[in-house]
């Protein structure tokens, strides 16, 4: 998998020796530049944006988040409260687990709850309906596998045979839709419109009947919005579209769009080898610091300058 940047000199300029070694960068001016244009697609198509935890948890940039976007999303109990601490707007929580202990808290500090299956939702009724006589208010919601692979590797596409993620499509029935109150899917990474299209073509078909009873439709992440070459008129008018044919409210929850291109990861050579090939010993780790680099993998934009 190939890291596809917007413009990956963003720091070509930088001057590394103003920061210790190692640090994280972060270009304010850029970051605002890429909610500004989140903001956007949301002010002209109607729509809420939502910013994704998972891929961007910089607490000490969350003001800056708050000016421009409706909320977070996270990923469970410790994001939920992270996100209730330091982020304004609205909390969507999504796990493809709850452990019941962790419900309660979750409830408490989540406007959206998506659960990964009906069958969780039922066995977890007790606890969602205690919360609710305390006077908790927020809404139930199912991650829908559209069963529309669109994944450059197969590993990584939420939509491969055999995927955990997600409530397949084609068994959802009325009884299930009784249970929830929106639908999320979250199936793309790092990709255009395009796909995102050609899945909710497919998702249209079985969703159209339930229509009237969604509040709500996720779309999820993996939109490279802030990309330059990004279709945004297109985005909007999609959405305008999606929005009128379902009668429901949207979301979007961008994570790399968010700071695309805003901020790099500085380290340091400090020792040079030969094995076979040249060796190199940094102060950083792609296990600690960007285990995306293991697990996707990514390649970095450029070198860092040697001692």
């Amino acid at each position: 998998m190939e890291t596809r940047a917007g413009d990956p000199g963003a720091f070509a300029q930088f001057d590394l020796s103003r920061v210790d070694s190692p640090a994280f960068v972060v270009d304010a001016a850029r970051l605002r530049q890429n909610l500004a244009i989140l903001a956007d697609i949301r002010d002209r198509a109607g729509i809420k944006v939502l910013a994704a935890l998972k891929a961007f948890s910089m607490w000490s940039v969350a003001p800056i988040v708050g000016e421009y976007l409706d909320g977070a999303c996270t990923s469970g109990l410790w994001e939920a409260r992270l996100a209730s601490e330091f982020y304004d707007g609205e909390i969507a929580t999504y796990c493809a687990a709850y452990k019941p202990e962790d419900l309660d808290e979750i409830l408490r500090l989540s406007d959206h709850v998506i659960f990964n299956s009906p069958q969780q939702i039922v066995r977890c009724s007790a606890i969602i309906e205690a919360a609710r006589a305390r006077g908790e208010s927020f809404d139930i919601g199912l991650r829908i596998n559209p069963l529309h692979p669109e994944g450059e590797v197969p590993r990584y596409d939420p939509c491969a045979p055999h995927s955990r993620l997600g409530f397949p499509i084609d068994q959802l029935t009325a009884e299930h839709m009784a249970l929830i109150d929106g639908i999320h899917m979250h199936t793309l990474c790092e990709q255009d419109l395009e796909p995102l299209k050609r899945t909710w073509d497919v998702a249209f078909d079985y969703l159209e009947p339930y229509f009237d009873e969604i509040k709500w439709i996720n779309l999820g992440g993996g939109h490279h919005i802030t990309r330059a070459d990004y279709q945004r008129d297109e985005l909007v008018e999609f959405l305008r579209d999606l929005k009128d044919d379902t009668g429901a409210e949207v979301y979007l929850e961008p994570g790399e769009a968010v700071a695309l291109d805003a901020g790099i990861l500085v380290g340091t050579v400090l020792d040079l080898g030969e094995n076979g090939m040249p060796v190199a010993i940094v102060d950083i780790s792609a296990t600690c610091h960007m285990p995306d680099v293991i697990e996707a993998p990514y390649r970095r934009d450029r070198r860092l300058p040697l001692p």
